[in-house]
């Protein structure tokens, strides 16, 4: 009896002992697991001023005659958005338009959610189907190359607007990307820009019907 006692008491000490580290351990995973998710807030809380980063030195560039285009089909916030996106992403050293690559969510979309996507992907395609007329009468699209796949859209700018969009020396409005980002309406940005184009001159006097046909 008395070694089964002891036995009882070693195996006791032993389930006591087993016992304590599983309570370390679960408290270790526990702060490890609190940890992780510290660590990956902290990542997306890194992406995201990377992102507005970014924002601040994006600079939308682009001649004075582009800003006063208007297609033949209106455009939409998202629509315009991405015009301005993208222009911002031209580098002052480019001297060709190469076909370029930008995820969705580094164009600050992130409203639009997987629901929306396919939305999202034919509201973007119906740009090509909106030309403009430039100043030498032909007329053009914003792009050459313009896709659309998960969340990963593909373009090239038309070579034709190289003289409106490249290594302009004059005649040209711009302004930081940021600003028209939480703006409502393709009617406000409209306005933003054709302000912004008489911004050195102070002020602009514009006949109703003109300010219409621009808007």
């Amino acid at each position: 009896a008395k070694k089964i006692l002891t036995s009882a008491k070693k195996i006791l000490t032993s389930a006591k002992k087993i016992l304590r580290f599983a309570k370390n351990f679960v408290f270790f995973a526990q702060i490890n697991f609190y940890n992780l998710k510290l660590i990956c807030i902290f990542k997306k809380r890194i992406c995201k001023m990377k992102q507005e980063l970014k924002k601040e030195n994006y600079k939308v560039v682009k001649h004075n005659d582009l800003v006063n285009e208007k297609p033949d089909q209106p455009y939409t916030l998202n629509q315009l958005k991405l015009i301005c996106h993208l222009i911002s992403h031209i580098k002052p050293t480019d001297t060709n338009f190469e076909t370029k690559e930008v995820l969705l969510s580094e164009l600050g979309f992130n409203s639009i959610d997987s629901y929306n996507y396919s939305r999202f992907k034919s509201e973007i395609l119906e740009l090509l189907k909106k030309p403009f007329e430039l100043p030498t009468k032909y007329w053009v699209n914003w792009f050459s190359t313009l896709s659309y796949k998960e969340g990963v859209i593909e373009y090239a700018f038309d070579e034709r607007l190289k003289p409106y969009l490249l290594n302009l020396k004059d005649n040209f409005t711009s302004y930081q990307l940021k600003n028209i980002l939480s703006l409502k309406s393709v009617y406000a940005i409209r306005m933003y820009e054709l302000l912004k184009q008489y911004e050195v001159a102070k002020a602009r006097t514009i006949e109703i019907k003109e300010l219409r046909s621009l808007l």
